[in-house]
């Protein structure tokens, strides 16, 4: 387990719905344990993990993308 790769979350459910109270620096030892479970799943299945995209930029403008309207317009032939 690798904690600058990830960020822990742990919330008791009952007490805070919200999930407003992250307990997991409170309870690393229960964060560990969970942590391992899922391991053992996903190596268990086979499951394929996402990786981060190296060319994501938060900052970036969104491209422009056509509308359901242009996408269904018959094209003008030249």
């Amino acid at each position: 387990m690798e904690a600058s790769i990830h960020r822990y979350e742990l919330y008791n459910l009952d007490e805070d719905i919200s999930e407003t109270n992250n307990l997991a620096t409170k309870y690393p030892r229960k964060v560990r344990q969970l942590d391992a479970l899922i391991e053992q799943h996903l190596k268990q299945t086979g499951a394929l993990s996402p990786i981060p995209n190296p060319k994501y930029d938060p900052n970036a403008k969104p491209e422009k993308r056509q509308t359901a309207g242009n996408r269904n317009k018959p094209r003008e032939r030249q």
